[in-house]
C-alpha cells in the first residue's frame, strides 16, 4: 500500500515538474508580471517622446507656471477636503478662504498662460 502511495506521489511530482518545464511556478509568474511592466513603461515612454517631439518644449517661465499651478491645484483639493471633513466652524471657515485664495491664484496662472501661447 505505501509503495503505491509513494508510485502514485512520484508518478504526480514528475508529471508536475513536466508541465512547468522544470521552472518554479512562482519564479515564472514574476518573471512574466515584470515583462508585462516592462512593456507598459516602455510604451508610456514611446508615448511621451511622440508628445515632447510633437510640442515645443516650454519656455523657463512656462514650466515654473505648470509647477505652480500643479502645486495651486494640489493645496485647493487639499483645503476642500479640509473644508468638508473639518468640524470646527472656525476651520471650515480658513479651509473655504484658502480654496478661494488658491481658485483666484490658479485663475491668474491660467491667464498667464493663455496670454504667453
Amino acid at each position: 500500500m505505501k509503495a503505491g502511495i509513494a508510485a502514485a506521489f512520484g508518478l504526480g511530482l514528475a508529471l508536475t515538474l513536466a508541465s512547468c518545464d522544470g521552472e518554479d511556478p512562482v519564479d515564472s509568474a514574476l518573471r512574466d508580471a515584470s515583462a508585462a511592466r516592462h512593456a507598459a513603461a516602455a510604451l508610456t515612454t514611446e508615448q511621451q517622446q511622440t508628445r515632447s517631439a510633437s510640442a515645443p518644449a516650454p519656455s523657463g517661465d512656462q514650466a515654473l507656471v505648470a509647477d505652480l499651478l500643479k502645486a495651486e491645484r494640489a493645496a485647493r483639493t487639499a483645503a476642500e477636503r479640509a473644508q468638508a471633513r473639518a468640524t470646527d466652524p472656525a476651520l471650515r471657515q480658513l479651509a473655504e478662504a484658502q480654496a478661494a485664495d488658491s481658485s483666484a491664484r490658479i485663475a491668474a496662472l491660467e491667464a498667464w498662460t493663455a496670454a504667453a501661447d
